[in-house]
């Protein structure tokens, strides 16, 4: 048996027409209206706004399409490639130019890293090795600005 509530409800979601309600409860919502007294008003009461709501008729907005197509969409989120494009190469006038110097600096940067940190396959048992560091002292402190090689 369908109380007063789940009918409400039901006319609520679907509406006063007999044909829009679920086939599953659409005789029990018809007995109902036809058994109870109050369950018929609040049909005849759904009926009469559904009536009411099929006689109104839709504002026209003038102009609507246009104005909707004249505005302006919300910036587009940048993605990462672009962020890192716009912070190495800016487009605006006045930027730094600090970034795009730093930019060329890092290759050199990590082969100063590199180079101070790997050893390149040098042996480090053998003896020639043993003296690699007096050898490089020795060069960086030679007077090449003679065009000849003292030692």
């Amino acid at each position: 048996m369908m109380t007063l509530t789940e009918f409400t409800q039901l006319l609520e979601i679907h509406g006063a027409d007999s044909g829009n309600w679920p086939s599953a409860q659409r005789q029990a919502m018809l007995s109902l209206a036809r058994d109870n007294s109050e369950a018929g008003d609040i049909l005849s009461e759904f009926q009469r706004i559904d009536g009411l709501l099929a006689t109104m008729e839709a504002p026209k907005f003038a102009g609507l399409g246009a104005r909707i197509a004249d505005q302006n969409l919300p910036q587009r989120q940048a993605g990462l490639m672009d962020r890192l494009l716009n912070w190495l190469l800016p487009l605006e006038a006045g930027s730094s130019l600090w970034r795009p110097a730093l930019a060329a600096c890092l290759p050199l940067f990590v082969g100063v890293i590199v180079g101070n940190f790997s050893n390149f396959a040098m042996d480090q048992s053998s003896q020639a090795t043993q003296y690699w560091e007096d050898e490089l002292a020795m060069i960086s402190l030679a007077d090449y600005s003679a065009n000849r090689v003292e030692l």
